[in-house]
């Protein structure tokens, strides 16, 4: 269950607590319940105050690093209670980058793609690519696969 912060530009007018408990959790399809929907339509409440509002940061570094793990490292932001989402994605705190295991039946695109869909869906963060984004240790055709993945993802 997420919670979802109410925009602080928006007044939301005083619920019974019974009704605000009920605004406070979404359903494990990510979605607010459709009674949300429908008491919020009733009270004339914008819909903008139960969606969270996404945040991205630069990724600093990609990396395989010498135990075959895909790495990840973000320009200013950290994950570490990231392995809650229980995608196989961890924090490590003294490198401070999310890395995948070693691929097994996955590519190095997919995990990237499971890196980035763990960072969003439990920190409502956007990792992106920037020109200035360091690729280290990455073969060209993994970086290009990953590159291609992330274009067709986002058309």
């Amino acid at each position: 269950m997420r919670l979802w912060k109410h925009n602080r530009g928006t007044s939301m007018p005083r619920l019974p607590a019974a009704e605000v408990g009920s605004l406070l959790f979404t359903h494990s399809s990510g979605q607010p319940p459709r009674n949300m929907i429908k008491l919020m339509l009733s009270r004339r409440m914008p819909l903008n105050s139960i969606v969270r509002q996404m945040q991205s940061d630069q990724i600093a570094k990609v990396l395989i690093d010498a135990e075959a793990r895909l790495c990840i490292t973000p320009r200013t932001e950290s994950f570490p209670l990231i392995y809650r989402s229980a995608l196989e994605v961890h924090w490590d705190a003294h490198g401070k980058f999310l890395y995948s295991p070693n691929p097994r039946e996955w590519s190095y695109s997919k995990w990237f793609m499971q890196i980035l869909s763990a960072v969003k869906d439990e920190y409502g963060f956007l990792l992106v690519i920037t020109p200035q984004t360091d690729w280290s240790n990455i073969p060209s055709d993994v970086k290009t696969e990953i590159l291609s993945t992330i274009q067709s993802q986002s058309a």
